[in-house]
């Protein structure tokens, strides 16, 4: 009698996660951070998170699943970086966030504090567009220069250099920035 030889069942390696599996998992954080980045615009949100995925699904071999979400979160500020859009994106971003606040109950506290956002708002404006992703990912996001760096791909120290420089710019135009 001939024993049938067994061919060796393969097991799907548990790191190696589809396309459709990553995207849907982390579509909404990267329209979410595209839309930080770009603006409040949805469309340029949308192409930037089109964009992102569409890298993904070049590099879908040399990523492993569980690190998807930090390679997106990376690839996503690289390319608002890159598209030089990140001036419209901070405005919009920062002004969303400033005017949630309740206003001053003194209707002169009101326009000061309106007028001292569109100011601080315009310095953000004119910084270099790295410097404005990296002080947004401080400021805004909470992130600190180690988190930074990774999520960039970049040296601490030259991000520490970054910060420092966009800092200095804006207190020489007269903004407050907190020291942690």
């Amino acid at each position: 009698m001939v024993t049938p030889i067994r061919q060796p069942v393969a097991v799907p390696d548990a790191s190696q996660v589809s396309f459709e599996e990553l995207y849907e998992r982390h579509r909404h954080s990267v329209y979410r951070w595209a839309r930080r980045y770009c603006g409040a615009d949805p469309a340029e949100a949308e192409d930037l998170t089109q964009e992102v995925f569409i890298k993904l699904l070049g590099c879908m071999t040399e990523i492993e699943a569980e690190r998807a979400g930090a390679w997106l979160y990376r690839v996503t500020a690289n390319l608002a970086i890159s598209r030089g859009r990140a001036r419209r994106a901070l405005l919009n971003r920062l002004s969303r966030l400033l005017f949630a606040v309740p206003p001053p109950a003194d209707p002169a506290d009101t326009i000061e504090a309106r007028d001292e956002l569109t100011r601080a708002l315009e310095v953000l404006g004119r910084l270099p567009p790295r410097e404005r992703v990296i002080i947004n990912m401080k400021l805004v996001d909470g992130l600190n220069q180690l988190q930074i760096a990774a999520a960039l791909g970049l040296s601490q120290g030259y991000v520490s250099k970054l910060l420092t420089r966009a800092t200095a710019r804006l207190r020489d135009h007269g903004c407050e920035v907190a020291d942690d």
